[in-house]
């Protein structure tokens, strides 16, 4: 009986680790779900975005060229925004969702979407995007220099947040009915 109260108390112990691991994998496999979630609800809004924006005629006009989304960040937001876009159209054109790394590749794109973990090398290429009308969004409230849209989590919903001083400077026209919903800073 002692030997199998002393196996017992070392599987007891060996039990209430394994139960420990598991409940912290699985908070952290909740939190990365969470996270996940709102990129994809994010990737989503980005395509409906395309329907209340009008982009300058030169950005557009060329029928040969595709729609560019582009990110900076994680490689995690460019799957999400791939798995959602491809083989989705926008403004007549077929999309392509690109990992940006220069100002270059960035003015060439229509929208821009900027993840908390791109904001730095954003910021480094903010200046060679004003007036390049690209539509830049971000997952955080605006306040960021160029950032047209803003997506933040408030109170668990995303908001959606829109620069409008910004979006004219940039050469953007942004429709009535997304203004009507979003809180617009003038």
């Amino acid at each position: 009986m002692e030997t199998v109260n002393k196996i017992g108390r070392g599987g007891k112990r060996a039990l209430a680790t394994l139960l420990l691991l598991f409940a912290v994998s699985q908070g952290a496999a909740h939190a990365q779900s969470s996270v996940s979630d709102e990129t994809r609800i994010r990737a989503a809004m980005l395509t409906n975005l395309t329907k209340f924006i009008d982009w300058p005629a030169a950005k557009v006009s060329d029928a040969q060229k595709p729609f560019v989304i582009g990110y900076i960040g994680d490689e995690w937001v460019g799957r999400a925004l791939n798995n959602l876009l491809s083989g989705k159209h926008a403004q007549g054109k077929s999309v392509v969702v690109q990992n940006i790394s220069t100002p270059a590749q960035a003015a060439q794109c229509h929208i821009l979407y900027v993840a908390n973990s791109g904001r730095k090398q954003y910021k480094e290429m903010a200046p060679a995007l004003y007036r390049a009308a690209v539509l830049i969004v971000s997952e955080r409230q605006l306040g960021d220099s160029g950032i047209v849209i803003g997506l933040p989590l408030v109170d668990d919903n995303i908001q959606i947040q829109v620069d409008l001083k910004m979006a004219q400077s940039s050469g953007l026209t942004i429709s009535s009915r997304l203004l009507h919903i979003a809180a617009v800073t003038r």
